[in-house]
């Protein structure tokens, strides 16, 4: 987006394109032919980090924002699309493909034994674990956001609300 000089890379299905368009004030005789990801930076646009809050899909999506130096990641609430992403010092890389990530310079796949094992005993490995060591994938329902310098946050946006009575 050349206005705003920010940019995006999604493997998405937003569903609930129309109430979305609405929300973002979009025409929905233009907006049902845009593509997923033009969607999804119109809402980051918007509401910045809090545009995940407001999609409904199948998402794992990377935008890069010129203005303030960040890159932020996110995945669904659920998990459908993966999100895979390593950190080597110098360089930060991601994938919705672990395959894409296994040659990046600076990275030495190595298989993570314990992970295996915990995989093997039927032990549910952490959400964000991968079979390979600092190889990790973004957990459902979670952003990243990474700037310039370095720094690495994660927040997590949407958890499975149980309401009393429901339980039972």
């Amino acid at each position: 987006n050349e206005q705003s000089g920010c940019c995006i890379t999604a493997d998405a299905r937003i569903d609930y394109r129309e109430e979305l368009a609405e929300k973002l004030g979009l025409a929905w005789n233009k907006a049902k032919d845009l593509p997923d990801s033009i969607l999804l930076l119109n809402a980051y646009l918007k509401w910045g980090k809090n545009c995940v809050r407001h999609l409904y899909g199948d998402f794992a999506f990377a935008i890069w924002d010129g203005r303030s130096g960040e890159l932020l990641c996110a995945r669904d609430q659920f998990g459908c699309r993966p999100l895979y992403y390593i950190e080597t010092g110098d360089c930060f890389a991601f994938s919705s493909d672990i395959r894409g990530l296994m040659f990046i310079p600076g990275y030495f796949p190595k298989v993570d034994e314990v992970f295996l094992v915990d995989t093997l005993a039927t032990i549910v490995p952490e959400k964000d674990k991968t079979a390979f060591k600092n190889l990790y994938r973004l957990k459902p329902a979670y952003v990243l956001i990474c700037n310039q310098g370095g720094h690495m946050n994660m927040e997590q946006y949407w958890d499975l609300e149980l309401k009393p009575g429901y339980a039972n």
